[in-house]
């Protein structure tokens, strides 16, 4: 799973009264919309659709229904994200408060299926900027909510990752330079970042630094632990997928420290939904617990409901919403 990141700031107000702007507008949109389908197309053509669903034919009912349900969680879960970025309460956050929250959960979804998928340009900065927009918000508004969005996610992942470092480190392949000793001592370090996050929104909270045209508030020491529950909550759930599809042949914590070592491998070579980063990840640390076959089979199945499933439903909601206007 890649970080979101933020836009470039807007066009200068004498621009976008021109009359060729909204012309502008509706071009570089229909750019992204053909970039987008442009991109489905060619990621469907490197799946082998046949073996992906002889993979899922041959898993059992009840590990394709557990993964389905840790799957749809743990998208809601990621959704709610933008949701908590309108409480006033969060840092760059308190935006959009007139936009009743099911719009706000809708537009996280869609978002983060799409950026799954596709990258995070189109799905977590573009698709926000014109959904939320068409929802009456403001670049301000989404500004705040994108970046709020940003510190939720990361900063579970820092403290799960750093917590299970210190505790189970994985077992690296004889290739990889790291030890026992520097993987617990990142750990540390991610841990002591979690912990200093957490210490200044309790003895700094309201604090106030200015970033070129935002505030930036620190949050209290209630909201900085709903944040770090919910995305640490939100990237064990994405690893119960792997698991229950791997029928619990490998233990939960494995399949946890592969799930997050893939996801920093695949920020790192920006490859639209780490299509071969996940599964020579996962192959590389968890090929001496279960065979290969049945490692290609959960990746399959994985991609399948992880990222296959909510994409079609994001994109019906993406065209419900694009067309919504909010009432004046």
């Amino acid at each position: 799973m890649a970080a979101d990141a933020i836009a470039p700031p807007p066009a200068p107000a004498g621009l976008t009264t021109r009359p060729w702007w909204p012309a502008a507008q509706r071009a570089f949109w229909t750019l992204c919309l053909l970039i987008t389908a442009v991109l489905l197309v060619e990621t469907g053509r490197h799946w082998d659709w046949s073996s992906a669903l002889a993979a899922l034919r041959g898993l059992p009912r009840t590990a394709l229904l557990a993964g389905l349900g840790f799957a749809a969680v743990g998208h809601v879960l990621y959704a709610s994200y933008d949701v908590l970025g309108r409480e006033p309460d969060v840092a760059l956050a308190g935006a959009g408060a007139a936009v009743p929250s099911r719009w706000v959960l809708a537009v996280g979804f869609v978002s983060f299926a799409f950026k799954l998928n596709l990258g995070t340009l189109l799905g977590g900065v573009a698709l926000r900027y014109r959904l939320y927009s068409r929802l009456g918000m403001t670049v301000d508004e989404i500004t705040r909510i994108l970046a709020s969005s940003v510190l939720t996610n990361w900063l579970g992942y820092t403290g799960l990752a750093g917590l299970l470092l210190l505790w189970r480190p994985p077992v690296l392949p004889a290739g990889w330079a790291l030890g026992d000793a520097a993987l617990q001592a990142l750990g540390v370090g991610m841990v002591l970042v979690t912990l200093a996050y957490a210490a200044a929104c309790y003895w700094a909270e309201g604090h106030q630094w200015r970033w070129r045209r935002h505030v930036i508030t620190l949050p209290s020491l209630r909201m900085a632990l709903a944040q770090l529950a919910l995305s640490a909550l939100h990237w064990a759930l994405t690893a119960a997928v792997c698991w229950a599809l791997l029928e619990r042949q490998v233990d939960f914590a494995s399949v946890l420290n592969a799930l997050l070592v893939s996801a920093v491998a695949g920020l790192i070579t920006h490859v639209p939904g780490g299509l071969g980063v996940l599964e020579a990840i996962f192959l590389a640390l968890l090929q001496h617990r279960a065979g290969q076959a049945d490692l290609l089979a959960a990746m399959l199945g994985y991609r399948v409901i992880y990222y296959v499933l909510p994409l079609a439903l994001a994109t019906l909601l993406f065209f419900v919403i694009d067309r919504h206007r909010r009432a004046r």
